[in-house]
């Protein structure tokens, strides 16, 4: 209920959703004095096919091409599920949102995973998974050191050569 509610203030309601917002949460405490302790947010919207990380209020990175290599290629990833969860991990108690995208091409599952620990605003962990596994997923074209998936990535507007 909690991610249709979710789906259905993203289609109508406004653009972009905190994933502490998906949980409740409200946004937590900072600080703007040197040496304070930072607050780190993931931030959602268009459909959960972008996404922003947040440092202190302020949007730091934006999302870039978010996807994995199967079957020789760049999967053609549609968005299949996404679930809300919660546990604990090393780092502590966490609530997640997970995105589980499939490949159109060979129906293979691919899974992002956007965590935050309540008690540790500066902490964010992405992770990400194959339920299914992938196959052949080795960029031949290029070299046999080329990337087989793409996340967390972000967009690079700027290139400061000094």
């Amino acid at each position: 209920l909690l991610v249709f509610a979710t789906l259905l203030y993203l289609a109508f309601g406004k653009n972009t959703i905190s994933i502490r917002e998906i949980f409740g949460d409200a946004p937590p405490k900072y600080s703007d004095e040197l040496g304070a302790a930072s607050s780190v947010d993931v931030s959602f919207s268009n459909g959960f096919s972008s996404y922003y990380i947040s440092v202190n209020g302020k949007m730091w990175l934006e999302s870039g091409m978010t996807g994995f290599r199967n079957e020789g290629k760049w999967a053609t990833l549609k968005l299949s599920k996404t679930m809300n969860q919660t546990g604990v991990d090393p780092f502590g108690a966490y609530n997640a949102v997970v995105l589980v995208y499939e490949d159109t091409n060979t129906n293979a599952q691919w899974a992002t995973h956007f965590k935050y620990y309540p008690s540790n605003p500066d902490l964010i962990v992405f992770e990400q998974t194959y339920p299914d596994g992938a196959n052949n997923t080795q960029d031949t074209s290029v070299n046999s050191n080329g990337l087989i998936s793409s996340f967390p990535s972000f967009k690079i507007d700027t290139v400061d050569s000094s």
